[in-house]
């Protein structure tokens, strides 16, 4: 059976427990294999480690194709992918840049190795990104630049997704109207899609309100169907964080390049008074204040906390996601 499972995204760490304990169930063994792909995200170390994590916990044979240096417990060379890739029993795809992702897996040849997985029978996963890689098209985000033709992924599945897509849905029917997209399947965070074939066999959710849409462009408009999930959990997201002023000599203070863990390096940037960071080859994205020394991501459910020194230089920061810290030194020549 060909299954492909789309995820729009969490808004906690208990959504990735839930979707893990779903896809381990989905291949009906009792100690499944299950590789990682992280290439949309620069294969971080700190990434690696949480999926090891929490799919060991559930009993499951973990690994990890890694192009961007070895990282994990069990690291397979991308020149061995091929083969480890069509042995598994599901693979599941991080967030990230879907483009660059699926662009590498060309060069390798892991195109046409994905889509063999899939024909055999292997279980496709992935959130964000990693959801978006297996369609013929993604609809591109507010930040992207608004353009034709559509960035072209893989392909098994026709048509266009788009995620993250409670907190898009306006710049989505836009996306949809300026670049004439027809269709669209778009899925919330804390929701997924289960596609049996390219036919949708079950919709998920584990967040009350979040489900995924049909969306069809109409000459008035676009067209909004919601489908009726299934709920396979329930979570409750913190309460929409509201960012405070901080005065932009603070700011600029925080630019730099900071080393988290060997290879992974996140590269904090001012445009304006407006902070972003850069983790590895991820996409930038816009950090928020809470305090002169404390920020916050609304892509995902991430802080940033600075260290300053008694003179006001920062020296380090601590990224704080899925209940972990990690630690990263400000490099010099910034």
């Amino acid at each position: 059976m060909r299954r492909i499972l789309a995820i729009g995204g969490f808004t906690t760490s208990e959504g990735f427990s839930l979707t893990a304990a779903y896809i381990r169930d989905l291949t009906g063994k009792a100690k499944p294999r299950v590789c990682l792909l992280s290439t949309p995200a620069g294969d971080p170390p700190m990434l690696i480690r949480n999926f090891e994590d929490t799919y060991g916990k559930l009993g499951v044979e973990t690994s990890n194709v890694s192009f961007f240096g070895p990282a994990g417990t069990n690291f397979v060379n991308p020149d061995d992918a091929a083969e480890h890739l069509l042995n598994q029993d599901a693979i599941f795809v991080s967030g990230g840049n879907p483009r660059c992702a699926v662009g590498l897996w060309k060069e390798w040849g892991l195109d046409s190795v994905l889509r063999e997985a899939w024909q055999r029978g292997v279980l496709l996963s992935g959130i964000s990104a990693g959801a978006n890689c297996w369609f013929k098209h993604s609809i591109p985000p507010p930040h992207k630049k608004r353009t034709l033709p559509l960035e072209h992924l893989l392909g098994l599945l026709p048509g266009s997704c788009a995620v993250h897509y409670h907190a898009r849905r306006q710049e989505t029917w836009e996306t949809m109207r300026m670049l004439d997209v027809p269709s669209a399947i778009a899925i919330d965070d804390d929701a997924a899609v289960l596609y049996e074939g390219d036919v949708i066999a079950e919709v998920l959710s584990w967040r009350e309100g979040a489900t995924a849409y049909q969306l069809e462009s109409q000459s008035t408009g676009v067209d909004e169907h919601a489908l009726r999930p299934r709920v396979i959990g329930s979570v409750f997201p913190e309460p929409e964080r509201q960012p405070v002023f901080v005065d932009v000599e603070l700011k600029r203070a925080c630019v730099g390049r900071f080393e988290l863990m060997n290879p992974l390096q996140v590269l904090i940037t001012i445009e304006g008074e407006q902070l972003f960071a850069q983790y590895g080859a991820q996409p930038k994205l816009e950090i928020f204040a809470e305090s002169e020394n404390r920020y916050f991501l609304k892509e995902v459910n991430a802080q940033v906390t600075f260290d300053r020194d008694r003179d006001g230089k920062v020296t380090s920061l601590i990224h704080h996601q899925n209940g972990r810290d990690a630690h990263g030194v400000r490099l010099g020549g910034d």
